[in-house]
């Protein structure tokens, strides 16, 4: 399993959302928040979408959010994977990948 962190300009939400409902993505969180890059000193407003997957969906859900949060310009964000070791259904309690 593998969790993605994208951080993208909050007015490529919409966007990126719909995106990821075409690939029938099941889960995922969205976070507001304001951040700033090493080429600025000005913070923007961003929103960061996280969600755990299945190994062998990583790349489609990584590009389509790169696809549809690309704006050809400086600041457009970033997408994070890393490995999640374990998963737990807090209502069940129960672990495993077909808990996402």
């Amino acid at each position: 399993m593998k969790k993605i962190e994208a951080v993208i300009q909050s007015v490529r939400e919409d966007d990126v959302v719909e995106s990821l409902r075409k690939i029938k993505l099941g889960g995922f969180s969205i976070s507001e928040g304001r951040g700033c890059g090493r080429s600025s000193k000005d913070y923007s407003n961003i929103k960061t979408i996280c969600t755990v997957v299945e190994d062998s969906n990583v790349e489609k859900v990584v590009a389509a959010i790169a696809e549809a949060a690309h704006m050809s310009t400086t600041g457009d964000g970033k997408i994070f994977v890393s490995p999640v070791d374990q998963v737990t259904d807090i209502s069940t309690n129960k672990q495993g990948e077909k808990y996402l």
